[in-house]
């Protein structure tokens, strides 16, 4: 029994390390190009060991550096502003007012249950 425990983790091991070799070198014949590239190299369906993965119109576009056409960039003034922005004051002094709204509501509810304990309990009486 206990070769049995002995030999179980040696074999997960060893499937586990033939794994790990086979799955890089399955990976590594795969040709990662789109099916345009591979219809226009003149060697195909051959494993390449050094390839431009480029797609055509890549490469093209790297070899024939002529005049383009831009669109001309558009500019945007801006205006300067005092520094001070109202929108977001009245977003802060909204947000400050809900906080003293429920700051102020918790105090109440507080004040409330302790005026309530003072007195006796229903069932005492």
């Amino acid at each position: 029994m206990s070769r049995f425990v002995v030999v179980k983790p040696l074999a997960v091991a060893a499937v586990m390390s033939a794994c790990a070799f086979a799955v890089p070198a399955a990976s590594a014949q795969q040709d990662f190009r789109s099916p345009d590239a591979r219809d226009a190299s003149p060697v195909s369906r051959s494993p390449i060991v050094a390839a431009d993965l480029r797609s055509p119109d890549a490469v093209d576009a790297a070899t024939n550096p002529g005049p383009r056409s831009y669109r001309s960039p558009i500019v945007v003034e801006m205006r300067s502003s005092s520094g001070f922005d109202w929108g977001d004051a009245g977003i802060g002094a909204g947000g400050m007012l809900g906080l003293v709204a429920i700051a102020g509501g918790a105090t109440f509810v507080v004040i409330r249950r302790r005026h309530g304990r003072a007195g006796f309990s229903p069932a005492a009486r």
